[in-house]
């Protein structure tokens, strides 16, 4: 059995509450939890707002990992989406677009990863904030659908096996018809540990939970945390997840 530290975090394109663009917060945040993985949500690559910076890119550098950008949409000259960020090997898998109807385009990425001789798939997304949007991108993650060379869509979860790792900011509470559908083909690490489940929004005074790790049979968990400090405080209006797994069928 293997460990792997994942963190998921929501970083608002690095404005943080006292309006402040600041990759380098990000890369501290990262830099003090020292996880294996991260999936990032809300970045800017050459963005007039962000001064054109390739923030993935930057905040990889400045933690000493490497990145896979994967764009949502274009904002101006630049794009803006999500980011997988790792401190060892991978390989991406798949990428691609989640329906929309009148929100604004999302995106999900898979890459793998080996963990002791295992593969692990971990996929990184961000649902949209309306519910009926929320319920179809989370319903077609795991859909079978035909696909053809050149298909924008995220390619189906359906027949992943045990080892996936989903990962995001899902805009939906323990309460919501996002999580049912979810729970009934993952586990969610914070339920998993026991105990009261953290809220990761706002940050400087989390009241919701809108972020999550989720794993499946042959993944386990045994801490999660939500660091709330100074730095996590203000760097994002999100706090970031982070969770240590357990890999079955992995050599330690």
């Amino acid at each position: 059995m293997s460990r792997l530290r994942v963190m998921t975090y929501n970083v608002r394109a690095c404005l943080g509450l006292d309006g402040a663009r600041r990759p380098e917060r990000v890369a501290e945040v990262i830099r003090r939890a020292q996880p294996d993985l991260v999936a990032l949500q809300e970045l800017d690559v050459g963005v007039a707002r962000s001064g054109g910076v390739d923030q993935p890119a930057r905040i990889a550098e400045l933690a000493g990992m490497r990145a896979h950008f994967t764009a949502a949409r274009s904002l101006g000259e630049g794009s803006y989406g999500n980011a997988v960020l790792a401190a060892r090997p991978f390989a991406v898998h798949s990428e691609g677009a989640l329906p929309v109807r009148f929100g604004e385009p999302r995106a999900a990425q898979r890459v793998t990863v080996a963990v002791g001789g295992a593969e692990v798939e971990l996929v990184n997304t961000h649902l949209s904030i309306h519910l009926v949007e929320r319920w179809m991108q989370a319903r077609a993650l795991f859909a079978e659908v035909e696909r053809v060379e050149g298909d924008p869509r995220f390619p189906s979860l359906s027949g992943v096996g045990e080892r996936l790792i989903l990962c995001g900011d899902l805009n939906s509470g323990p309460w919501s018809p996002v999580y049912r559908w979810l729970s009934r083909r993952l586990t969610d690490a914070q339920r998993a540990v026991g105990g009261r489940a953290a809220a990761t929004w706002p940050a400087n005074r989390p009241l919701l939970r809108l972020d999550y790790v989720w794993f499946g049979a042959s993944v386990g968990v045994e801490r999660v945390s939500a660091p709330r400090d100074e730095l996590t405080s203000v760097t994002s209006d999100h706090l970031p997840l982070v969770v240590d797994l357990t890999v079955d069928g992995a050599a330690g």
